[in-house]
Parts: structure tokens; sequence; C-alpha cells
């Protein structure tokens, strides 16, 4: 004998029952929630515990690390949108969403890397930020090595978030 299933349709799949839920929204695809806007700030009230990966879109490491900071953080994994960094990275704002420290010591490297984008220190060029094999190795290194150079000792003493905020 036959097992018994679900009757189908000859063109398609079974219809839900009567009575029964209708179906959540699926989420957003990875490329839908690149192409979403940030949220204002007031409507954050919480950060991911570790900071997101760069997102799997298009655009090189730069690219991706200028769009951080001015115009959205994309959470892939966490499926989520938040406000850009020149937004979000300020002391007050990271009190008050409980980022954790492992959140703003990544925070940190990026504000370095968009410095180093911004200001093209070293052997930072346009060229380099065009390259698609471009490293956030090569735009940290450069970017504390202007920033030691700017104050004189160690590039650890330089606020990359205020000297960031200003460009």
């Amino acid at each position: 004998p036959a097992a018994a299933g679900p009757p189908e349709a000859a063109d398609g799949p079974p219809e839900a029952a009567a009575g029964s839920p209708p179906h959540a929204p699926s989420p957003p695809s990875k490329e839908q929630l690149r192409s979403q806007p940030a949220p204002p700030i007031d409507s954050v009230t919480s950060l991911p515990a570790a900071y997101p990966a760069f997102h799997t879109g298009p655009g090189n490491v730069a690219d991706k690390i200028v769009e951080e900071f001015e115009e959205r953080l994309v959470d892939e994994k966490g499926m989520a949108v938040y406000p850009p960094l020149r937004v979000l990275g300020n002391k007050e704002v990271l009190a008050k969403l409980n980022a954790t420290s492992k959140f703003k010591n990544t925070l940190s490297t990026r504000y370095t890397m968009y410095y180093a984008i911004k200001t093209k220190p070293g052997s930072i060029t346009n060229e380099k930020l065009a390259d698609p094999k471009l490293t956030t190795t090569l735009l940290l290194r450069e970017g504390r090595k202007y920033a030691k150079h700017l104050v004189g000792t160690s590039g650890n003493k330089f606020d990359y978030y205020k000297a960031s905020s200003n460009l």
C-alpha cells in the first residue's frame, strides 16, 4: 500500500489548511539587506557582541570601510543594518548601547583604516585604494605610521574617531 501524504494539486504545492496561521514573511536576502538604508540612531537598541565582518557584496576593502563610515554598517550574519560609524562610533552612543570591548576594538581598527583611506598617507594611493586585492593590513600599518608621525610617539595616542569625523 502507498503511504498517505498530503494531497497535492497538479499545478503547485498543497494549500494551507483552513484556520492555519499565515506564514511569516521570509527574511530579506543579503542583497536586499545591503540595499536597506541605515536606520536612525534613536531606533537602535543594541549592537552585536562582535563587530560584523565585511559584507559579501560588491566592492573591495576600501569601498566597504567607506560605506561603513559614511552610509551604513551591514551585518549579514545578524541580518541587520546599523547607522554609519560616524554616528554610531561616538563614546556616548557606544556606552548607551552597551558595546562590548570586542566590538569597540574592531571599531577602532575600522577608524584607523578609514583615516588611512581618506588621508592617503605613505604608500596609500588612489590606485591602491581601487585594487581588489587591497588588504586591511596595509591600511592599518599606514594609518598607524602616519598617526605616529603626527603625535610624535605612539599612534595609540591619536584619536582616530575625532580625526576621522573631521574629514
